[in-house]
């Protein structure tokens, strides 16, 4: 076979070929491929960017998470290694430790728990007024007597804050109970009775009740549970003036025998926090209800009477 016959069938071949491609190309994808510019490009380049920001923004985020997680595991552990010895927490040490001859065991007539979260909100709220961190806080400074005590407050820029307890918004709405735990209304360790060794209280009203008990500064009533306390109690009596109590030493405190009573307005309260000034909520939720008003001018009504019939 000549060369010229052998080029002209390549040629053919060749050709023939070239339209089979033709044809199973579809033509959506050279279509598709015609599309794709360099825009489209930059823009998916952008996109991948902004991809990549949002994931190292969660990653931030996650190790925050991580680290706050990190900082209330380490708070929780040295809270539990203080041992805040009050009736319940006494009872549960009690329960995981044996009988040591040193373990001297104390709690207090405990009015109530406040919500660590109110507190943190109000310690803010007074950092912000005073421009400074908090550096000492007392809740009973006994400067002007036990009966006139002030809430003082010192910062760290050498300012401080003074103001009658009376009159004091995150006092109030403590002794109201307006943010006490809500366990606390229940609270199963009131009485005389208790598990520890000794239990310390304030003498409210002890002016009335024990006068030659009364001190400007204060008075403590002392309960002896067991001879541990009875024996260290004894061991004091040289730093200590010591008197037997009166009968009805605990008239005035309550926080002795019964638990707090939940507020009227307690559900009101935690309503509207974080949305109503702090200072203006308790204000409002410390008014008595009419309910309140009613009992209260029915005990009076009772009082009188007995009075009444005591003096004929």
């Amino acid at each position: 076979m000549s060369k010229k016959k052998i080029a002209r069938i390549l040629l053919v071949l060749a050709v023939v070929a070239s339209l089979t491609l033709t044809e199973l190309t579809p033509l959506s994808m050279v279509q598709d491929a015609s599309a794709v510019t360099q825009a489209d490009i930059d823009k998916l380049k952008d996109e991948l960017s902004g991809m990549n920001s949002e994931k190292s923004q969660l990653e931030k985020e996650l190790k925050s998470i991580q680290n706050d997680k990190s900082a209330a595991l380490a708070q929780k552990e040295n809270i539990d290694k203080q041992i805040n010895l009050l009736q319940s927490e006494i009872k549960g040490v009690e329960s995981l430790i044996s009988e040591y001859e040193t373990l001297i065991t104390q709690d207090t007539a405990c009015h109530s728990v406040p919500s660590p979260l109110v507190w943190d909100g109000y310690k803010e709220e007074l950092e912000k007024q005073y421009g400074g961190k908090l550096t000492a806080f007392s809740f009973r400074n006994k400067a002007n007597g036990w009966e006139a005590y002030h809430i003082c407050a010192a910062f760290e820029n050498g300012r401080e804050f003074v103001q009658p307890a009376a009159e004091n918004p995150y006092q109030r709405g403590f002794i109201k109970g307006l943010y006490s735990r809500s366990s606390c209304f229940a609270c199963k360790f009131k009485g005389v009775a208790r598990c520890s060794d000794i239990t310390l209280a304030d003498y409210w009203g002890v002016k009335g009740i024990q006068p030659e008990a009364y001190n400007p500064q204060g008075t403590s009533l002392i309960l002896i549970h067991s001879e541990k306390g009875r024996s260290l109690l004894a061991s004091c009596k040289d730093w200590l003036k010591l008197q037997p109590a009166a009968k009805d030493a605990f008239a005035f405190n309550s926080a002795v025998l019964t638990p707090v009573e939940k507020p009227a307005r307690y559900d009101e309260f935690w309503a509207e926090y974080g949305q109503t000034p702090f200072n203006a909520l308790v204000s409002a939720c410390c008014e008595p209800t009419k309910e309140e008003l009613m009992r209260e001018r029915r005990s009076h009504s009772f009082l009188a009477r007995v009075i009444r019939r005591l003096s004929r």
